[in-house]
């Protein structure tokens, strides 16, 4: 295992998550389907082999996550999520 990701549901989206929820989309499922494609690195546990030889370019402004996620993955680690834990809403 190489990265270990924790969702994560923050109050902070409120907007975001007001328009998932008004079409019917699992909010857990809309934050997991993110991490595919973006990486996450909020709420992640790393193993220190898994990142041996990482190096961001310095053009890499936007989507660092994705670069570090890949990395792992090309390297052969497995990623795995974790879905308990995660912040749900208050509700109004």
């Amino acid at each position: 295992m190489g990265l270990i990701w924790g969702v994560e549901i923050s109050e902070l989206w409120e907007d975001k998550l007001a328009y998932i929820r008004a079409r019917g989309g699992d909010l857990i499922d809309y934050s997991i389907q993110r991490f595919m494609i973006r990486g996450g690195l909020h709420d992640t546990m790393l193993r220190r082999e898994a990142l041996n030889g990482i190096i961001l370019p310095p053009w890499l402004n936007v989507c660092e996550d994705a670069w570090v996620k890949l990395f792992v993955e090309c390297k052969g680690f497995l990623w795995k999520i974790v879905k308990t834990g995660a912040l749900a809403p208050v509700s109004a």
